[in-house]
């Protein structure tokens, strides 16, 4: 079964969607922790640099097709 085709602003939509999707569960689940259970360091810690990949995989993509918010924000 061939996939469809998807245009490349298509795949550049969805992808962010995705990522900015994963921040706030980051976010969520690094907010939950701080209430819950303030104490373990370790768990928040590990939340945020996850939630560091993630944002660091959306400036990757961002640069890959050379969109910024620096950019976007000079123009505006």
């Amino acid at each position: 079964m061939k996939h469809p085709e998807i245009s490349q602003s298509d795949y550049l939509k969805l992808a962010i969607s995705y990522l900015l999707d994963l921040i706030e569960r980051a976010n969520a689940s690094i907010e939950r922790h701080r209430q819950i259970q303030p104490r373990n360091e370790l768990a928040i810690e590990g939340f945020v640099r996850v939630r560091e990949q993630y944002v660091e995989q959306l400036n990757q993509l961002m640069a890959t097709f050379d969109l910024s918010v620096n950019s976007h924000a000079q123009a505006a």
